[in-house]
């Protein structure tokens, strides 16, 4: 079996190489020939398109289905190039991951810009969530570029129907937002700067689908985030014991002011592409309510002197 994953990966190197001197053969080399995989899809398409227009007698009639010709041509082009990719890095990867299946879901992942494997965490340390910001800076920083320079992107599901890039975002962002309110000596820069890339990714996007927002909103102008469910997410850094420098009163309009610049286009966004109902997320088209959060079972035993193990749950 491992003989046979080191045959696929180097066949998954041939495939990448002999796909990438596709692409470059086809839109970088300049006078250069035309790649045999962009003169294969050519011949098909052209052959389909013929046979749908023999039996119309008119000019006209074939020409309204031959302008779509060119276009599915590029097409299934860029598709055949994506598969190939796909297919290539995950024979690479599958050494590596000792499942084919995980390998190509890890391929699609990596190569797809919105990212299909879950790499979320559910519990990381004050020390790690520096590095988790700077890595949601640059994320948001992707997101930015792609999906305002193809909107379709913004359409995209995750497999996993409680899953959403948008609510994603709108959570990190949130709890950047609560640290800073609650304990704001104690914010990493990363923290800040992950906020201010939120802000512009929510605000290129809205420039992108049409959303109008307030450019530099008061701090005090309110919020729709009600002070209910702000005191409910409170609750939840005092059960895990989370540093806190300010009190529940104190941290509301800091809060309100970080939330102010990016919730209206969130809660836009959320409701135009029918996001999963979560909370801290606004209303959706359906009217249901938000999908309550997942509990995260601690399965950690506590057994002093030879009593049975008990479990303890936390959220």
């Amino acid at each position: 079996m491992q003989a046979m994953r080191v045959i696929g990966a180097v066949l998954g190197g041939l495939i990448a190489l002999g796909t990438s001197a596709s692409v470059l053969q086809t839109l970088v080399t300049p006078g250069g020939r035309v790649a045999r995989l962009f003169r294969t899809v050519d011949k098909l398409i052209d052959a389909a398109f013929r046979m749908a227009g023999h039996s119309l007698p008119h000019y006209e009639q074939r020409y309204r289905i031959l302008a779509f010709q060119a276009p599915l041509v590029v097409a299934v082009t860029l598709i055949s190039w994506l598969s190939a990719y796909l297919a290539a890095f995950g024979l690479l990867l599958w050494p590596a991951t000792g499942n084919l299946a995980a390998a190509l879901r890890e391929s699609g992942s990596s190569l797809f810009t919105l990212g299909f494997v879950a790499r979320s965490r559910y519990t990381i340390t004050t020390e790690e969530l520096p590095e988790f910001y700077r890595q949601w800076e640059r994320w948001a920083a992707d997101v930015a570029e792609s999906h305002s320079s193809y909107p379709i992107l913004l359409r995209f599901r995750s497999p996993h129907p409680k899953a959403s890039w948008l609510l994603a975002l709108l959570s990190v962002m949130d709890s950047a937002a609560l640290w800073s309110a609650v304990a704001p000596d104690d914010l990493p820069v990363q923290a800040r700067l992950c906020l201010a890339m939120g802000f512009r990714c929510l605000r290129q996007l809205a420039n992108t689908v049409g959303i109008p927002y307030e450019d530099d909103p008061r701090p005090d102008a309110g919020i729709q985030l009600t002070r209910e469910e702000f005191d409910e997410g409170i609750a939840r850094l005092q059960s895990v014991d989370f540093p806190m420098t300010r009190t529940t009163d104190e941290a509301w309009p800091h809060f309100q002011g970080w939330r102010v610049n990016y919730e209206p286009i969130a809660y836009r966004l959320a409701y135009s592409i029918d996001a999963v109902p979560a909370a801290w997320s606004g209303p959706r088209r359906s009217g249901e309510p938000p999908v309550r959060p997942r509990l995260v079972i601690n399965r950690t035993p506590d057994n002093p002197e030879g009593a049975p193990p008990t479990y303890r749950t936390r959220t």
